[in-house]
């Protein structure tokens, strides 16, 4: 006997009686289908539909998760490069491996509404690293990771001229004050006589930096000065912005002294044998600037997205 199969016009009329509520056998009266068949056929139907459901469903999540992914891609890669930047030079700079852990401890993608905990801390460079490794798979040779290689063998020179410029200005900064007795005893004198010394040598580097960061490194553009404050002080500032290494004195005759003296070491760098490192320092920042440009080119977004698209890594939704 020939098995019977259904027609798409029999299976409609199957399951608009179904779906109303008729029995099995008021289908069979009704279509001229044998119950079994009907059921069957009616089963397959749901089987397939719960399929295709399931199937559209999976797909939502992953074109969802997917942009997600993107995103996150897209963050690390402009983090990344805002974080390429030559830090102002301190008593100490960091080495260039500490310097990108730096990068991964901020939590680009707002995983921790508040300040992150030990463990959530670990989890957020954890997901910063396996995303930065994801963006590197995704842009393969697209991207010319090489120029970040470079920015940071520049970087290590930039802290090591850094470093040196620092010691160089403490001794020209020591000899001036040998050189002025009453404002040797006056800062002397104080408690913190010894610390005063060191921010003066470390604020003239400071502005010294801030000027190679402007573009000018000419003695007469290089901003230090002393700001009258209430109850007598005056405070000693590097740099026409917010100076890292401010101090406070309870004199603005002082303050005034201070400002010149660094007035002097400053132009005593900029005319001695001291030129030669400002100079290094100044021609690392503009090549840790330019490469930071170049690269930051090849990470815009409008060609990344397309990158992204056609290409995979092991984080990405299938």
């Amino acid at each position: 006997m020939r098995r019977r199969f259904i027609s798409e016009d029999e299976l409609s009329k199957v399951l608009k009686l179904k779906q109303s509520g008729a029995s099995w056998l008021r289908i069979q009266k009704e279509t001229g289908i044998p119950r079994r068949l009907a059921k069957k056929a009616y089963e397959e139907w749901e089987r397939t539909r719960s399929s295709e459901e399931l199937k559209k469903a999976r797909t939502g999540i992953a074109q969802e998760e997917f942009r997600k992914h993107m995103e996150d891609l897209l963050g690390v890669a402009d983090h990344l490069i805002d974080s390429l930047h030559a830090p102002p030079p301190m008593k100490k700079m960091p080495k260039v491996d500490r310097f990108f852990e730096r990068i991964w401890e901020d939590d680009i993608r707002q995983e921790s509404k508040q300040p992150p905990r030990d463990r959530e801390w670990v989890r957020i460079v954890r997901h910063n690293k396996m995303l930065f490794q994801c963006l590197q798979d995704h842009t393969g040779e697209k991207v010319p990771w090489q120029l970040l290689r470079e920015w940071q063998q520049t970087f290590n020179r930039y802290t090591k001229h850094c470093n040196d410029l620092q010691v160089e200005s403490r001794v020209v900064v020591d000899n001036l004050i040998g050189k002025q007795a009453d404002l040797r005893s006056l800062i002397q004198g104080m408690n913190e006589g010894q610390e005063i010394i060191e921010k003066m040598a470390c604020g003239v580097v400071e502005a010294l930096w801030k000027g190679m960061i402007n573009g000018e490194i000419i003695k007469e553009r290089i901003f230090i000065a002393a700001k009258d404050m209430r109850g007598g002080n005056a405070m000693v500032s590097f740099g026409k912005e917010g100076s890292v290494m401010a101090f406070t004195l309870d004199a603005m005759k002082l303050a005034e002294d201070v400002v010149d003296l660094c007035k002097l070491a400053v132009n005593s760098l900029l005319t001695g044998k001291e030129l030669l490192l400002v100079q290094k320092v100044a021609a690392d920042i503009a090549e840790m600037e330019q490469k930071a440009k170049d690269l930051d080119e090849k990470l815009d977004e409008l060609v990344l997205r397309p990158l992204i698209l056609r290409t995979k890594c092991e984080l990405c939704p299938a």
